[in-house]
């Protein structure tokens, strides 16, 4: 399972304030960071951790990203993520330094929260509500292997269309 927690750069909503995250926000806290993946942030829903090396967290381009093979024993997770259920990331943290930043437009105050350094990231995880949802999660992809992989080359077909059809039609 591969996901995207954090998007640095983008401003989005938390409600009554926006949210911004600064590129930079994340230097050297990933490293000192034993972080957890946990299933909409519950802690009695561990699914990996990088004390234990189940769990990869990286940072590529503007984007926070993790990584895991799922429990065996969790396949309601891989049915939420193939149903499309499960789609959307968030992380929890410890903020060590953060600006404030209002905006008037229209005669109404706007205030920006804009994150410049985390002092401590306690998880990623695979969520329903994220708080950004400009996040991914998703099995990797085909997409992903291409990035690390040469691609596939197709299988040249030796059925005729029509064969196939009829055997697609007695299946059904």
């Amino acid at each position: 399972v591969e996901g995207v927690a954090c998007r640095m750069g983008t401003t989005y909503s938390m409600g009554w304030y926006d949210e911004k995250i600064n590129k930079g926000a994340f230097d050297g806290v990933l490293e000192k960071s034993d972080i957890r993946c946990l299933f909409n942030h519950d802690p009695n829903q561990l699914l990996a951790r990088t004390r234990s090396k189940t769990l990869e967290v990286w940072i590529k381009g503007n984007e926070v990203r993790y990584k895991f093979n799922l429990p065996q024993t969790r396949d309601d997770i891989k049915e939420m993520l193939d149903r499309g259920d499960l789609a959307e990331s968030s992380f929890q943290f410890v903020i060590e330094d953060e600006d404030w930043i209002p905006e008037t437009r229209d005669g109404e105050t706007r205030w920006t929260r804009e994150v410049i350094k985390f002092r401590a990231i306690y998880d990623v995880a695979p969520v329903t509500f994220p708080a950004n949802p400009d996040t991914t999660v998703a099995k990797r992809s085909l997409a992903a292997y291409q990035e690390t992989k040469a691609p596939p080359v197709p299988e040249k077909r030796s059925v005729p269309i029509s064969v196939l059809e009829k055997e697609l039609e007695l299946m059904g």
